[in-house]
């Protein structure tokens, strides 16, 4: 036990893990397989909206699945931390889990059943991909909250953490229009009517001109710039090096 890593200790905890979780796999698979099956068929009868849906669920599931993992506060959590493993062996097997495995397992599910229903139907819709890496990276950086969430939050954490991400945003919107009406009073709004992202990215604001609003676009500035990776860091990876050693003190 003196050593952070063990291969053959980590593949014995990873046996482990599927043997009580495998349902969690199937209730994915099941359920992705449901969702698409009444989307198909509802598309046929009425309107396709339920496909319009396909991929903030495929999103979700691979966001918040995290929440719905057993709690670490359950009576099994004194059994769980006494298993002859090291913290980041564990840290590394949840890790790679909701990392690895799940979005493969969704993204996979989604290829096959695009494919199965080409056998059957002559229209098909395109498999579900984001179009390049900053999307996978939004996609981490939201569910690594998640995670941070799961392990700080216990009980409840779902309902925890989208309720202090409600608050984290309306934070930002409160402070950047009190920023925005104190040191920038010709602004009469931004991009997207001070939507949370065009506030985090604040690429253009109107000002009034006569009887109507002039567009002025912004550049990026290096302050900008800078905040922007810093922000990349924390997101996801800072919380994961968080997660890590939450599960550190929690064991000890």
């Amino acid at each position: 036990m003196s050593a952070v890593f063990n291969i053959e200790r980590f593949w014995n905890l990873q046996k482990r893990e599927f043997a009580m979780y495998w349902k969690q796999y199937l209730f994915i698979v099941c359920g992705i397989a449901a969702y698409y099956t009444i989307a198909t068929v509802w598309e046929s009868i009425d309107t396709g909206w339920l496909w319009n849906m396909l991929p903030p669920v495929y999103v979700a599931i691979i966001i918040c699945s995290i929440s719905f993992d057993k709690n670490l506060s359950d009576a099994n959590s004194t059994f769980y931390f006494t298993l002859p493993v090291s913290t980041f062996e564990r840290f590394l097997g949840l890790w790679i889990k909701y990392i690895v495995i799940i979005p493969l397992l969704v993204f996979g599910v989604s290829v096959c059943l695009d494919f199965i229903s080409s056998l059957f139907v002559s229209t098909t819709h395109p498999v579900v991909k984001f179009s390049d890496w900053w999307d996978y990276h939004m996609l981490y950086a939201a569910q690594s909250v998640f995670l941070f969430g799961y392990a700080c939050l216990k009980k409840r954490s779902f309902v925890k953490t989208l309720s202090l991400i409600a608050v984290f945003f309306i934070f930002i919107i409160i402070v950047s229009k009190v920023i925005i009406s104190q040191f920038y009073p010709e602004v009469s709004y931004i991009r997207s009517s001070m939507d949370p992202i065009s506030i985090l990215s604040f690429n253009g604001y109107w000002i009034p001109e006569g009887d109507s609003s002039r567009f002025v676009a912004t550049q990026a500035t290096l302050l900008y710039d800078v905040a922007k990776y810093i922000l990349a860091a924390i997101f996801p990876v800072g919380m994961w090096v968080l997660t890590y050693f939450k599960l550190r003190e929690t064991e000890v």
